[in-house]
């Protein structure tokens, strides 16, 4: 429980620092997925729907907590299953993804649960 409150305590101080300052892009991509593990700056995930092929099934990427922009982050707990939209990926192994605008949480039919 304490990785999780310092995590979403760095979450917030990124917020401050870069999340108003991102211009906004149309072009997001997303994927859904699930969390596999929570770290101190960051989240690990794996991909469960293949979206537009940025990141695939089964691929599993990194979420550092300086890179999150998002306007609202739920709280997140292992297994939770997650939309997540973002602008970039690099082709490393997972997949470090960068700029992410919005997690969202999602119910057992993979629909975005309202906050």
């Amino acid at each position: 429980m304490k990785r999780l409150i310092a995590f979403v305590l760095v979450l917030v101080c990124a917020l401050g620092l870069v999340g108003c300052s991102q211009p906004k892009n149309d072009g997001r991509h997303y994927f859904n997925g699930v969390i596999l593990e929570i770290y101190e700056d960051s989240l690990l995930t794996e991909c469960l729907e293949d979206t537009d092929g940025i990141v695939r099934t089964g691929d599993q990427a990194v979420l550092r907590a300086d890179l999150i922009s998002a306007n609202r982050v739920p709280d997140l707990t292992v297994g939770d299953h997650i939309k997540v939209v973002f602008d970039a990926t690099d082709d490393s192994s997972p997949i470090q993804v960068w700029n992410v605008s919005a997690i969202y949480l999602l119910d057992e039919n993979e629909e975005i649960i309202d906050p």
